[in-house]
């Protein structure tokens, strides 16, 4: 019977941990909200959530894109400055008085080109990715003070293109609708697809995924040409906001999307994550960001906080990972 008492109790408690490891993130966002709810009346007011909503939009939409990338066990520098350069091109076809799905269409191949030398470099000629998108960072910084000679570009920028950041569709942004998009597709794409299942898979051992017949090079490719398709996408949008496009954008916003990955779940290593994981990381350190603002903390002290739930969630993984290995 002690024995019977002792065993129920043990399986309890694993539950409890395990339920706490997998779904930590949420309960640590749910609490924050209730508390910066507590800590300042201004917090619940309908235009700072739109603000809060508007303020992760950036990193929520390189956080999918960064969460395939992770998933394969790779990593992507060069984001930030993707977003940069093909807000350069958009800015410079409204110049020219492109129609405006040309002009999208642009933007998104100027992604598209240096995501695909992400992964030719990755993928084909076996470059670290950390390396690969290095090179490729400095590439897409360069070439978009070149284009723009270090000047922001403003001219021709349509109403119709400037909705992209600042219109509405009922109560939401359009950055937000986006966003919140981009994420649905992901998660399609990623959950009920050959292709997903691929990506999990390559992944998890790249050797294995071999002998499975998968192609993991091309795996690795897409994820990459994903990554810089949708950095463009955010390029776009932030020109939009602005109504001007500028060299200087795009600056920490590839370490901003890997923290939203690695502290949605994902493991670093590949292979296991969710991509809703993701957007509840971005979230969470928007909302302390956007709370700690509304008591007047020092920008500086935010700083350190984000740092400390970086690595909270680093180790909330190894946690989580050494948890499952005993278990199993």
């Amino acid at each position: 019977m002690n024995a019977s008492a002792a065993a129920k109790r043990s399986s309890a408690r694993r539950n409890v941990i395990g339920f706490l490891l997998n779904y930590g993130i949420y309960l640590a966002y749910i609490a924050v909200f209730v508390v910066f709810s507590i800590l300042t009346s201004d917090f619940l007011k309908t235009g700072n959530l739109i603000t809060l909503l508007l303020q992760i939009v950036t990193t929520g939409i390189l956080a999918v894109g960064m969460q395939f990338v992770i998933l394969v066990g790779e990593i992507d520098l060069s984001v930030g400055e993707i977003e940069a350069f093909a807000g350069m091109i958009a800015a410079g076809a409204l110049a020219a008085h492109w129609a405006l799905p040309v002009v999208i269409l642009v933007g998104i191949a100027a992604g598209l080109a240096i995501g695909l030398i992400n992964g030719v470099a990755t993928a084909y000629l076996n470059i670290p990715s950390f390396i690969a998108t290095l090179a490729t960072m400095s590439i897409a910084q360069g070439a978009a003070y070149t284009y723009s000679n270090g000047y922001v570009l403003s001219k021709g920028f349509t109403n119709a293109f400037n909705n992209l950041g600042q219109g509405f569709v009922s109560f939401l942004p359009v950055p937000v609708v986006i966003m919140l998009g981009l994420f649905v597709v992901g998660y399609f794409v990623l959950r009920h697809t050959v292709y997903g299942k691929h990506v999990y898979a390559t992944g998890g051992s790249k050797r294995v995924a071999r002998l499975m017949g998968i192609n993991t090079r091309l795996v690795v490719l897409m994820t990459f040409l994903i990554a810089g398709g949708v950095a463009a996408v955010s390029g776009m949008i932030t020109a939009a906001r602005l109504s001007s496009a500028l060299p200087t954008i795009g600056v920490n916003d590839n370490l901003s999307a890997i923290a939203a990955v690695i502290i949605g779940g994902t493991q670093f290593t590949g292979g296991e994550g969710n991509i809703w994981g993701a957007l509840v990381g971005a979230l969470l350190v928007g909302t302390i960001i956007n709370g700690l603002t509304l008591v007047n903390v020092n920008y500086y002290v935010q700083l350190m906080i984000q740092g400390a739930i970086i690595l909270f969630a680093v180790l909330l993984n190894k946690s989580r990972q050494s948890y499952l290995s005993s278990a199993g």
